[in-house]
């Protein structure tokens, strides 16, 4: 007669497990259980991203047009160009139609990331007179006497290093209905900075009542924010008054002739011209005599004027990859990496100084047999400095193996954490761990008699793990 072999149902298999784990003493769970460190790989570099929200600052479109968000962890302050600043209303006027009153162009456009920005651009005429334009826009805008003008504008061009300037003339009305002129110049030369009290001469009176202020020491080429208040300004310049209202916002740019050159040209860009409440603070940073940021966050909020996004900002990250598979011998003690990772190569990020470090951790160096990448055999460096690292290039994918034979058991066991239970499995792989637990357990009561089941129950326990995290 032939006998049915039946497969143990999961509801007995289940009890059997239940009846393991609480038979099991809590001798072993109460071991101390040792700390190794394992070998890792770990990326780091520098992303240059537009920043999209301000709450994630690794979310970025991808070339398909999907949004995707970067694994990585910050590694370090952010650095932000002001001009990649891109806020919401940057000019008192919005359409910014005004008219040229000096010989030159000036165009509204938008640069390579979106941002608006208002473009200057003379040459001079004759080999006697400097270049100058100015754009004059008339509005019509009311505003609290306790406001601040906040601009981010540089000298884009010029063929004359020497001496270059660009100002902001703004007419403003005082409580009492007169005009005052503020004139705001910033200058590449050298010089100190200087607030005046005089008359302009092109507003409707002779009276001393404009002031003139001169930023110098600027760098050419370099976009520069400024967030100035008003009433300290005319305080400044022996003038208490209460200004309330914005007729006329002249933008203007000018060069001294170079006299070695047929002619002379400069460009300028302005990225903000606003009248704004309060001050232009990016995470509680004044926006003031600064060409660029450093800051440590991973979200951004603005104060004074809505920010929109953050163009180019530098990202130092770190990225710990996890291995693709982790393949075991328990027998052999033995341990294999594998990890495969790659930068994305989309159009909208940017990476710099980017590197792969391989590290070994706890495990021996002697105890290392294989070290490729790609192919690639690098064992005798990895032994010798028991790290190895390269510069890697995005859309180029890398294939990481480190292997290690006979490392010593405590650090094998350690590693695979062959104390804790597996999280999953099976319950075949769990049964099989606790069994091991139970004769260790055991084992460990009869001292020195118990040797032999403590050693079989910490192969059991090998095995099981082996096999839980070879599925993982």
């Amino acid at each position: 007669m032939q006998l049915a072999l039946h497969k143990p149902k999961p509801l007995k298999t289940a009890l059997l497990l239940t009846i393991i784990i609480l038979a099991t003493p809590a001798i072993q769970t109460t071991h101390a259980t040792t700390t190794k460190t394992p070998p890792k790989a770990i990326l780091e570099g520098t992303v240059t991203k537009d920043i999209i929200d301000l709450n994630n600052i690794w979310l970025y479109e991808s070339d398909n047009g999907e949004n995707k968000t970067l694994p990585y962890k910050r590694n370090g302050n952010i650095t932000i160009n002001v001009g990649n600043l891109h806020f919401r209303d940057a000019f008192i006027n919005a359409s910014v139609k005004g008219t040229i009153t000096a010989g030159g162009q000036a165009q509204y456009l938008l640069d390579s990331n979106g941002i608006p920005y208002i473009l200057l651009t003379t040459s001079n005429t004759t080999p006697t007179s400097d270049p100058a334009v100015t754009l004059v826009d008339t509005v019509d805008q009311s505003f609290d006497p306790s406001s601040y003008i906040f601009i981010i504008a540089k000298i884009l061009y010029t063929d004359n290093l020497a001496y270059n300037h660009m100002s902001v003339k703004l007419t403003l009305i005082d409580t009492g209905g007169e005009d005052h002129q503020l004139v705001i110049y910033l200058y590449n030369v050298s010089g100190t900075d200087l607030i005046e009290l005089t008359d302009s001469g092109s507003d409707s009176d002779t009276l001393i009542d404009d002031v003139f202020v001169h930023i110098k020491n600027l760098e050419a080429y370099k976009y520069y924010a400024f967030c100035l208040k008003l009433s300290d300004i005319f305080q400044k310049a022996g003038l208490n008054t209460e200004l309330v209202k914005i007729t006329k916002v002249e933008y203007n740019a000018k060069t001294q002739i170079d006299t070695t050159k047929s002619s002379t040209t400069i460009k300028v860009m302005f990225k903000v011209v606003q009248i704004v409440k309060n001050k232009v603070m990016l995470n509680g940073i004044l926006l003031n005599d600064t060409s660029t940021i450093s800051i440590s966050a991973d979200s951004f909020s603005s104060t004074g004027l809505t920010l929109i996004k953050i163009a180019d900002a530098q990202i130092p990250f770190e990225y710990q990859v996890s291995p693709e598979d982790i393949l075991k011998d328990p027998d052999k003690f033995t341990l294999e990496y594998r990890w495969i990772f790659s930068l994305p190569d989309d159009s909208t990020l940017s990476f710099s100084n980017t590197y792969a470090n391989i590290t070994i951790g706890d495990i021996p160096a002697n105890n290392i047999t294989l070290f490729t990448i790609n192919g690639a055999d690098y064992t005798d460096i990895i032994k010798n400095q028991e790290y190895y690292s390269w510069e890697i290039t995005a859309g180029t994918q890398y294939l990481v193996t480190l292997k290690a034979e006979g490392i010593p058991e405590d650090i094998y066991d350690a590693l695979i954490h062959r104390e804790t239970p597996p999280s999953g499995g099976g319950l075949v792989v769990q049964i099989e761990w606790w069994i091991g637990a139970l004769l260790i357990a055991i084992g460990s009561i009869f001292g020195s008699y118990g040797v032999w089941l403590v050693k079989k129950g910490k192969e059991m326990q090998r095995k099981a793990k082996s096999k839980y995290l070879s599925k993982k």
